[in-house]
């Protein structure tokens, strides 16, 4: 098992672009080993739990709802 980095916090958008492409092949590595294992969550898989949860509520209205609030806290908190 490869020993996973810690992903640093980046000041910019090209500073964390420049990271990943530096680490290009570690990351690989982790996302081979997470799919192996079924660590990893589809799209699909998402999507599903949010139909389970949205309720009465439509779907695409529901995830409007947490990416609302989802970067509402992140402006929060900086």
């Amino acid at each position: 098992m490869i020993q996973k980095q810690n992903i640093p916090k980046f000041t910019s958008e090209a500073e964390e672009a420049g990271w990943w492409d530096q680490h290009r092949e570690e990351t690989a590595q982790w996302m081979e080993e997470a799919a192996a294992t079924g660590q990893t969550t589809t799209l699909s898989d998402v999507v599903q739990r949010a139909r389970q949860r949205a309720g009465t509520t439509p779907t695409v209205t529901y995830l409007k709802m947490l990416l609302h609030e989802a970067l509402q806290r992140e402006e929060r908190t900086g």
